[in-house]
């Protein structure tokens, strides 16, 4: 009996170890499907009503399609389990994504500005409270930066 009760803490802890894992495979297999989503929903809106001069254009759209480019192989390596973005640095990435396709577009009057918000949920889901406001700031920082130089 004691020798059954020696090994139960173990075999426990081998359990959760395995059920965070799983937990975390499931949480980056749904935010890849999530940023694929985002990026197509926001290349399908721009692509039926553009709102931007001829002249910008064709740059917000390959930025667009660069995006949803890296949003679909992104999902893929995930899928596959093969080497991927760290889920520490995918916030960011999206983050300058999300800087990218709002300074090639209408700038601070973008449609784009609400993919800061999926920047922020996706940081503070998988890195807490902490990660969450330091994506915060980097947004309002970021989206100053392009509202002066777009201005």
């Amino acid at each position: 009996m004691d020798v059954f009760c020696a090994r139960m803490p173990f075999q426990r802890e081998e359990k959760l170890a395995a059920g965070s894992q799983s937990n975390d495979e499931s949480r980056e297999t749904l935010t890849s499907v999530l940023r694929v989503v985002v990026a197509t929903a926001g290349a399908a809106i721009f692509w039926i009503d553009p709102s931007e001069s001829l002249a910008r254009r064709p740059v917000a759209y390959a930025v667009l399609g660069g995006f949803v480019l890296y949003s679909i192989v992104s999902h893929l390596l995930v899928v596959t389990h093969r080497r991927r973005v760290p889920m520490s640095i995918a916030p960011w990435v999206d983050l300058g994504w999300s800087t990218l396709l709002i300074a090639v577009s209408a700038g601070t009057s973008s449609i784009f500005f609400q993919m800061y918000l999926f920047a922020i949920l996706v940081a503070s889901f998988h890195g807490g409270f902490r990660a969450g406001r330091w994506m915060v700031l980097a947004s309002v920082l970021s989206f100053s930066v392009v509202g002066g130089i777009t201005a």
